[in-house]
């Protein structure tokens, strides 16, 4: 075998190193954003967990507050009924 066909397999075998380092790039980077994204979807359900939490430690409804609170949007929604501002009823 010549030199020249000697070296002929291992050029036909850098030319594609190109492609198949491409292919590990491509795949890598959609991995990260994967990753990246599952991540921050976890962070923003902690974050509502810890908010959560914390509106609980610090809001505190007794059953007559509740009751007031209640009455009090009930009543505001009679008020509100009354209001012509659908135009359901108008000819």
């Amino acid at each position: 075998m010549k030199p020249k066909e000697k070296e002929r397999p291992r050029l036909h075998a850098l030319s594609f190193r190109p492609r198949r380092t491409r292919k590990i790039v491509t795949a890598a980077e959609q991995e990260i954003a994967s990753a990246a994204k599952a991540a921050r979807r976890q962070l923003t359900a902690y974050a509502a967990d810890l908010a959560v939490g914390l509106a609980r430690k610090q809001i505190h409804v007794d059953a007559a507050t509740d009751q007031t609170l209640v009455r009090s949007f009930g009543g505001q929604l009679g008020t509100s009924s009354g209001d012509s501002g659908s135009g359901k009823d108008r000819n």
